[in-house]
């Protein structure tokens, strides 16, 4: 009996299936095995409860073989029990009213067995229905998401792409227009200041600050157009960009850049490939000099045949674990980091940030082409 409990308390509708042949099968086998338990102990109970034993075997086909196998259960349980259990043994006769008692009372027992097995069946194969329509509602929704996700990303890296186009452009302009007269105004300052001489003092002195003031304008426009589109990266590629940034970012902040390369020039990739690194590094060192009060920073990129890897590492003061939690989840990311995360997910790289307290480590790995290695003109 705890063998067949044991059974039915680990069945499932999987296990046995539709196939009638088999729902047919487990009830004459879960019957027969409870014939031959109580046919096993008959020398100890005797005729006492002939049919106890046999609801157990009814109650599992009631429960998960439908109720053709529920009734065949019965009826091999009722024969079973009178030719080999109930005096006189090896006949069906039935000598006494307790007999039939025990027969009616066994069958209303089973009766209602099976009622319960079948409002268990109904009920299981109602919330089997609801369980596969909310599953299919939920891939359903799960695809609109993942198609709602891909028309952001495609919609992010249209718009990464325009401010890239548009940052070149004002960068262009800046250095062409804008830069270009201011030159032509300091050289015209320069020819004022050499009649100093015929001037007052205080107009002399004027002409003097008013040309410090262009050039330092002259520099903060060159600046800003480099910061906008370094003109490297499109002439001389991401090796040479990279060593002008680092050096002006050394010589504006003193900040310390340790730049390794593996191989020393890496070579020329597709523009997209080029800017998105570019600016992973710009936007790193910004980060470090604004917020870690790290003096040093080190900038490692490995090239392989098939993927990009660029580490930004400092020693500063690091970011708090919470914060880091924040950043990853998407809760909490500055428009920087938000940025780089874009940029790599839209070329299929991973973004990642590492902070303790040696400082703070921004990863990428990004997949390559053979399509984004741009050959060199001979």
């Amino acid at each position: 009996m705890p063998t067949l409990e044991l059974t039915m308390s680990h069945a499932s509708p999987s296990l046995i299936g539709n196939n009638w042949a088999v729902r047919y099968a487990a009830a004459i086998l879960a019957t027969a095995t409870m014939l031959l338990v109580r046919w096993a102990l008959n020398p100890i109970l005797g005729d006492y409860m002939p049919y106890i034993l046999l609801c157990p075997a009814v109650a599992f086909s009631a429960w998960y073989c439908g109720i053709g196998p529920s009734l065949l259960s019965i009826v091999l349980a009722v024969a079973g029990a009178q030719y080999w259990i109930i005096p006189p043994i090896y006949s069906l006769q039935i000598l006494s009213k307790a007999q039939a008692v025990g027969i009616v009372t066994f069958l209303c027992v089973s009766a209602a067995l099976v009622a319960m097995g079948e409002a268990h069946r109904h009920a299981r194969d109602e919330l089997q229905k609801s369980h596969d329509e909310l599953e299919m509602r939920m891939k359903e929704r799960t695809g609109e998401l993942e198609a709602v996700r891909g028309s952001l990303r495609k919609l992010t890296g249209h718009l990464l792409q325009l401010r890239d186009n548009e940052q070149r452009k004002l960068a262009r302009e800046l250095h062409d227009s804008v830069g270009q007269l201011l030159v032509a105004a300091n050289i015209n300052m320069w020819f004022v200041e050499a009649e100093a001489a015929k001037l007052s003092a205080r107009a002399a002195a004027a002409i003097s600050e008013a040309i410090i003031l262009i050039q330092q304008t002259i520099t903060g426009v060159r600046s800003a157009s480099y910061l906008l589109h370094p003109p490297l990266l499109d002439d001389a590629g991401l090796t040479s960009a990279l060593r002008a940034y680092a050096d002006g970012v050394t010589s504006r902040t003193n900040l310390e850049i340790d730049l390794i390369f593996s191989p020393e020039d890496l070579g020329r990739f597709t523009h997209d490939l080029e800017i998105t690194i570019f600016r992973v590094v710009q936007e790193s060192l910004a980060n470090i000099h604004r917020h870690s009060g790290s003096r040093v920073a080190k900038v490692s990129i490995e090239r392989s045949l098939v993927d990009i890897r660029v580490e930004v590492h400092d020693r500063g003061s690091g970011m708090s674990q919470r914060l880091l939690s924040d950043i990853e989840s998407g809760r909490t990311a500055g428009v920087g980091i938000g940025v780089m995360r874009e940029r790599v997910r839209e070329l299929g790289g991973t973004f990642k940030i590492d902070s303790n307290g040696d400082g703070t480590r921004v990863s990428v790995h990004l997949p390559m082409e053979p399509a984004q290695i741009v050959p060199l003109a001979s």
